[in-house]
């Protein structure tokens, strides 16, 4: 496993001393009308979370803040000049509809459509609305935290390196950012949603086994009444 550039931690009680102001750091949410003021604070390898509405609903959309395209071409040659407020995230090719994926097409050609690949992207394409905010706070329960350059270049790496394929619970874009910034690949909201998916099913568990017994105590008193000499004994 890799650790040049990072600071390790023991844990929640033994904390090293923070290497950046971000560390653990989460700021409160922006707009795009305030990107400027975004801008003033955000430093290279930040998280930043884009909490996404839909109705009651929502869920959260995951990016690496890179900042200047010229951090890509001074680390990687090849890179175009890009503005001053790029992201790198797991996401859909640009003009791409997420309404898209509803249809059974998209759904199991992801792939090939460029769903879940590794994007840089400006800021605004990203936004789509959202409101978003810098989230470091999962910085001290991960051990490891890469320096922004190091993040840098885990993201140009898993850009040009072939990686396993989009999951929404095994392998999302919260996944990949938790790799790039702590070499940690975890989802909190995954776990949630596992969770609210785990009691219906076992409340429906509960009612199926529950019908069943219901069930083999109706069949039994039926073959009880019909054959009332039995050796089963009667059913009271």
């Amino acid at each position: 496993m890799r650790n040049y550039g990072s600071v390790r931690y023991a844990g929640l009680q033994n904390v090293a001393p923070v290497a950046s102001p971000h560390t653990g750091y989460r700021s409160r949410f922006y707009t795009q009308e305030e990107k400027d003021d975004f801008l003033q604070e955000v430093e290279l390898g930040d998280l930043i979370e884009f909490e996404r509405r839909q109705g009651l609903t929502g869920y959260s959309h995951w990016a690496v803040w890179i900042g200047s395209g010229d951090r890509m071409i001074r680390n990687n040659g090849g890179a175009v000049r890009a503005p001053d407020d790029l992201v790198c995230h797991r996401g859909a090719p640009n003009g791409y509809n997420p309404s898209n994926l509803s249809s059974r097409s998209d759904v199991f050609s992801k792939s090939e459509r460029g769903v879940g690949n590794i994007y840089f992207t400006r800021l605004a394409n990203v936004v789509d609305g959202s409101v978003f905010r810098i989230n470091n706070i999962k910085d001290y329960e991960s051990g490891i935290l890469f320096d922004g350059e190091e993040i840098l270049n885990r993201c140009l790496e898993a850009q040009s390196s072939p990686i396993s394929g989009y999951h929404l619970f095994d392998n999302n874009c919260e996944h990949f950012v938790r790799w790039a910034r702590n070499d940690k690949p975890d989802s909190w909201q995954s776990q949630e949603c596992r969770n609210c998916l785990s009691l219906p099913l076992m409340i429906l568990v509960v009612i199926v086994v529950v019908l069943l017994l219901g069930l083999i105590v109706f069949l039994h008193c039926m073959y009880i009444h019909n054959h009332p000499g039995s050796e089963f004994g009667k059913c009271k």
